[in-house]
């Protein structure tokens, strides 16, 4: 089942482990359809302030998806992320940091920051994130939306992607990258 974390105001989201036995393993067959999403972290639409900080770190993320039920079409389960992240028009999350995380076997995005045209977070910042072994459609990290700032730093991953959309009109958005191995890097959307 999916664990919705819904913040409202004043609130902030932190999850800290202890390194890489700190391990958030997805159950055998719970993974039976679309939006079978680990964790959902998103402001409330009734908030009238912003989020100041989501921060996941020193995890290890097992997805599982040797031991889960085979969608009918490489795109079938492609919302199952790990992490569901984003924030809300009226409640932007102002700095989303993944720090020390490593992740396994995914069955979908491990890290999906959500958005089509806008995700509604400013400053996105990835420190230290190592994945292996992918047999599945979809990407390690997934940014979508209009983000201000990303910054990608000591990434080694099978695939990144990093969906640019400025049709909400909201200016530039930059992208830092230092120290990057990927066997993949997808980068797409209106604006580049």
């Amino acid at each position: 089942n999916v664990l919705n974390f819904t913040l409202t105001d004043g609130q902030n989201f932190v999850m800290t482990g202890d390194g890489p036995n700190s391990i958030l393993k997805r159950k055998d067959q719970t993974t039976i359809a679309d939006w079978c999403t680990l964790f959902r972290i998103m402001a409330s639409t009734n908030n009238t302030s912003d989020i100041e900080l989501v921060k996941i770190q020193n995890i290890k993320i097992n997805s599982n998806a040797t031991n889960q039920q085979q969608p009918s079409s490489n795109y079938g389960f492609e919302h199952c992320a790990d992490f569901y992240i984003n924030g809300k028009s009226n409640s932007r999350l102002n700095t989303v940091h993944i720090d020390n995380v490593s992740a396994t076997d995914g069955v979908a995005d491990h890290i999906y920051i959500a958005g089509s045209t806008d995700a509604y977070v400013d400053n996105f910042f990835v420190n230290n994130f190592q994945c292996d072994y992918r047999t599945r459609t979809r990407s390690d990290l997934c940014v979508t939306g209009h983000i201000k700032t990303a910054m990608f730093s000591d990434i080694k991953c099978i695939v990144l992607e990093y969906e640019f959309n400025n049709a909400s009109g909201l200016g530039p958005s930059y992208m830092f990258i230092d120290n990057l191995e990927s066997e993949r890097i997808d980068l797409t959307g209106a604006g580049l």
